[in-house]
């Protein structure tokens, strides 16, 4: 079989490599070169002052590739996202790979034809998610990026250690959990996977776990005790300890996750919804009814569709959806964001086409094709209207870059300026909610000019001899003092 010979060539890894980077630059060649937005200035600060903390992150592994191109091409924003689509064609390859463990280990049914059909279409139908826009076009994604990698490949050497039983895979597991952990510290839902996947896949016992593994719960804590010792500042979150309050939250963001993977929907307005309603679900059902009844819809759809497939009892699909919880349980606490969900989409498209292969329906070549049609188009659609909103994004963002220098360049030195109502976000793409502060360090000649969003000046307490105001929606700078 032709399938057969091309997945068992041994350069299938290089081929697949180029495939996906090939589907990756055509998909997203028309953001290569978009200009910077929200957090994207705070980053470039922190990777030109050479620094390995920034915000509330400690990313080190991402901060010196960054700062490795930012030697060789400063701010030119092409490099950054190139490697950005690099990292998507590595991870899509990882996941064919993963996949071919998993459909041939946890299903019997599955000759080797299908094995590797189900895994290519699985990695496929990820490359082209629309859900991934945000993660692969935002130019500060590149830990989430680097953290998904390195995360798969830690469980993907976990399953050919389980079953191959050879030493150097287990150590593997380590370094490569390891580099996830200095790429993202939500790294650490890691472990409570391996507890379940050794109890439920591998039928091992608690204490017999704990002995195998004591190591990576040593990672951790090595790494934490460095990043609290050496980095202990962060930017602190707006959260709660309410017990309630967390568990209300989680169940709506596990709603926002699930239908995500299956709908294409404006999160950001939900997520204002969400936010305005508390943690009231009665509140949040009704201003949805009201104000997006397409959301309620698309909910329900996607309960009908999990429902289907927790019916179906395919022990595969259960274990593929606690998976998703598992890895998604360290953002369930904050109201939901696409960036999130380049990690959890990949289990999700392993249990959708498992679910789709193992269909009565299946055996119709037509019905089969037929879906994977329909889903292809569909996530087509709307990854073009996704990357349309955050090419807008970045014109805005260049444009009101340029206006802002314009306005202020000539401002005596240690001026301060009070920007308001800038714009925040396009069509649920970002544009300058967060960064300002930067912008003169950054792009201006006069860097001793200060940058404040207007909040800061009615909450804080600022006095001098130039202090302006700049309303964005009407284009004009005043002095105030």
């Amino acid at each position: 079989m032709l399938i057969l010979k091309i997945f068992e060539s041994r350069y299938v890894n290089y081929l697949l490599f180029f495939f996906f980077f090939a589907v990756t630059l055509l998909l997203y060649g028309s953001s290569l070169s978009n200009f910077y937005v929200l957090d994207d200035f705070v980053r470039l600060e922190v990777i030109s002052k050479a620094k390995l903390q920034e915000n509330f992150h400690f990313i080190p592994v991402p901060l010196l590739l960054y700062r490795f191109i930012y030697l060789i091409f400063e701010l030119e924003p092409a490099p950054y996202r190139i490697l950005n689509y690099v990292m998507n064609a590595a991870f899509c390859v990882l996941l064919f790979r993963t996949a071919i463990i998993v459909f041939s280990k946890f299903n019997s049914n599955y000759d080797t034809n299908k094995i590797y059909l189900v895994s290519f279409l699985s990695s496929f139908l990820f490359c082209i998610h629309y859900i991934h826009v945000e993660t692969i076009v935002y130019f500060s994604e590149l830990h989430e990026l680097l953290f998904s990698f390195f995360y798969l490949l830690s469980f993907y050497f976990y399953l050919r250690f389980n079953f191959d039983k050879k030493k150097k895979y287990f150590y593997f597991i380590f370094f490569f959990y390891a580099l996830c952990m200095l790429s993202k510290e939500t790294a650490v839902t890691f472990i409570p996977l391996i507890f379940f996947s050794e109890i439920l896949l591998f039928r091992k016992k608690i204490l017999s776990i704990i002995k195998d593994y004591w190591a990576l719960i040593g990672v951790t804590a090595a790494i934490l005790t460095v990043r609290l010792i050496f980095f202990p500042e962060f930017e602190n979150l707006s959260t709660t300890n309410n017990t309630v309050t967390i568990i209300k939250e989680s169940v709506k963001n596990i709603i926002f996750t699930f239908t995500a993977f299956l709908f294409s929907l404006d999160f950001s307005s939900i997520k204002i919804i969400y936010r305005s309603a508390g943690n009231n679900f009665s509140d949040t059902f009704q201003l949805l009814l009201a104000d997006q009844p397409q959301v309620i819809i698309s909910i329900v759809l996607s309960f009908v569709f999990y429902f289907a497939v927790l019916k179906s009892k395919n022990k595969l699909n259960i274990i593929l959806i606690c998976f998703i919880l598992i890895v998604s349980s360290s953002y369930l606490w904050i109201a939901g964001y696409e960036r999130y969900l380049y990690l959890p989409s990949a289990a999700f498209w392993l249990m959708f086409i498992n679910f789709l292969f193992k269909l009565k329906y299946s055996k119709s070549k037509l019905f089969l094709w037929s879906i994977i049609f329909i889903i292809f188009t569909y996530n087509i659609y709307n990854l073009e209207l996704k990357e349309a909103n955050w090419i807008k994004a970045s014109e805005i963002s260049k444009n009101t870059l340029s206006e802002i220098i314009k306005e202020t360049e000539q401002l005596p030195e240690g001026s301060m300026v009070f920007f308001k109502d800038l714009p925040g976000e396009y069509n649920g793409a970002w544009v300058l909610r967060y960064g300002i502060h930067q912008i003169p360090g950054l792009f201006m000649n006069n860097k001793n000019v200060k940058f404040y969003y207007f909040y800061e000046y009615e909450t804080g307490n600022y006095s001098g001899n130039n202090i302006y105001i700049y309303e964005y929606t009407i284009k004009t700078l005043n002095k105030i003092n």
